[in-house]
């Protein structure tokens, strides 16, 4: 993409009579950045308009981003605040509380209050220069295109900002910029045209299946010859499709820092432990994995032929693979020998697509591992224990009321955000709690995490407030 100076005269560092847009590049652009606070690499780029505009809002400018003499006057009277990454355009600062200020306990969020801060671009370094090539030639779409500049800047700077996290996957970066200059795109509301771009513009489980579903959309003959309209009506219901999005959240549980590793004591006989079957013989131990310690009851009775079973060693193992947040909830894990008494009502829910019961909750904590016709993998356990263990956790902190008002938050919070993670979280309020805090624990401490904030803030802002999320 060509590099455009507009200048209305030679550039001249600091001169009233040098007006510079986007586009610009140089010294003057570098002296600007430096009176904005900015870090300096010369390039008047996206962050560099945004920066603008808000100094120019800030001190009563017209704020079309344009640097003419009014604003390099103000400049001149300016010191640079502390500079910043030129691709985050700095925060708005935020009222300090003195040493005798107190501040009440905070409520919970509202869903539409919450925000995530921009992030620089994805690192180029070591990307072939064909796809680099390829790349830069959406990144021009979604910096000049004209359809995409009339859209509104909150929705401009965020599809350029969801193009850029793909350097290294041009296919992504061509998905989300022919998004944004679709006719029917313009016609959506701003919430919606930006929760969209989050969803498909993202590099985590939800945003690549989303991704490929709208890109075989986008490119159907009744789509691409569709009035404005129409486009925007199939769009619109692609985004309320389930099947838009991944059947369940399949991604492992990510640990902050080196796993512990789990140390296991016992066993001691216990006469007569509950099993879902009813009362019988089993051996107790604990298993200790960081600041936790889980009994784990095993049956003392032959597992039901044809069936397979998950060794004390393995759950062990699965429990070390887990995050802290989930190992608190859990109050004791058991081992049963048999397939649960609740598989008929559960293939009367689910029809045949249902295979067996693997795990079990119940509000207290206890934890049911069912044997199954097919062997797990090593993986499975940490999953489904992180999602399982959700709905302890959304029946101790919303309640088991599911009209209660913590319930309705969560029932607003999922009305704000208008996406969901996976289809299986659409079947209802509490599995969209499980399958979220699944989502989250999969992307913990990684770029992921930060897309997923970006396309639930409510969601999260929630599970932050109950201590879900640390």
């Amino acid at each position: 993409m060509a590099v455009t100076r507009v200048f209305s005269s030679p550039p001249v560092a600091g001169r009233p009579d040098t007006t510079l847009r986007q586009g610009a590049a140089g010294p003057i652009v570098e002296e600007l950045q430096r009176k904005l606070g900015l870090a300096v690499d010369g390039k008047f780029g996206p962050a560099t308009l945004e920066a603008v505009r808000r100094f120019q809002e800030a001190n009563g400018l017209s704020s079309d981003g344009a640097v003419g003499a009014a604003t390099w006057a103000k400049l001149a009277l300016t010191s640079p605040p502390p500079a910043s990454n030129p691709d985050q355009p700095p925060a708005a600062s935020e009222p300090r509380p003195t040493n005798n200020t107190t501040r009440p306990p905070a409520p919970p969020p509202r869903p539409d209050t919450f925000t995530v801060p921009r992030e620089p671009p994805a690192s180029r370094e070591g990307i072939s220069a064909d796809l680099l090539a390829e790349f830069d030639a959406y990144r021009g779409i979604a910096t000049d295109d004209e359809r995409i500049r009339a859209l509104p800047r909150s929705v401009q700077l965020n599809v350029l900002e969801e193009v850029e996290r793909h350097p290294a996957n041009p296919d992504a970066a061509r998905v989300v910029a022919y998004l944004a200059r679709e006719r029917g795109f313009a016609l959506l509301p701003e919430k919606t045209a930006n929760t969209l771009v989050n969803l498909l513009g993202g590099t985590n489980e939800v945003s690549r299946h989303a991704r490929a579903q709208f890109d075989r959309l986008s490119s159907r003959q009744e789509f691409i010859k569709a009035t404005d309209a129409e486009q925007a009506r199939q769009i619109q219901q692609f985004f309320a499709d389930p099947k838009s999005l991944p059947d369940i959240t399949s991604d492992p549980p990510i640990l902050p820092g080196r796993p512990d590793v789990p140390r296991i004591t016992g066993p001691r006989d216990v006469p007569a432990h509950g099993f879902q079957g009813g009362a019988a013989p089993a051996r107790e131990y604990l298993v200790e994995v960081g600041q936790t310690t889980t009994p784990v009851f095993v049956t003392t009775q032959a597992v039901q032929a044809g069936l397979f079973q998950h060794s004390l060693q393995e759950i062990a193992k699965g429990l070390g693979a887990t995050p802290l947040e989930t190992r608190k909830a859990i109050r004791q894990i058991t081992i049963e020998p048999k397939t649960s008494r609740l598989d008929d009502h559960w293939h009367k829910t689910y029809g045949e697509a249902f295979k067996g019961s693997y795990m079990e909750v119940t509000f207290a904590g206890d934890v049911f591992v069912f044997p199954t016709k097919e062997r797990r993998a090593k993986d499975e356990i940490q999953k489904a224990l992180v999602h399982e263990v959700g709905h302890i956790q959304s029946g101790q902190l919303l309640g088991q009321n599911y009209d209660s008002a913590e319930w309705r938050r969560w029932d607003a919070a999922i009305a704000s955000d208008g996406v969901a993670v996976s289809q299986y979280a659409r079947t209802s309020k509490t599995e969209d709690f499980s399958e979220t805090v699944t989502a989250f624990y999969a992307a913990r401490g990684t770029p992921k995490e930060r897309e997923l904030r970006a396309l639930m803030p409510a969601r999260y802002a929630l599970l932050r407030h109950h201590g879900v999320l640390s």
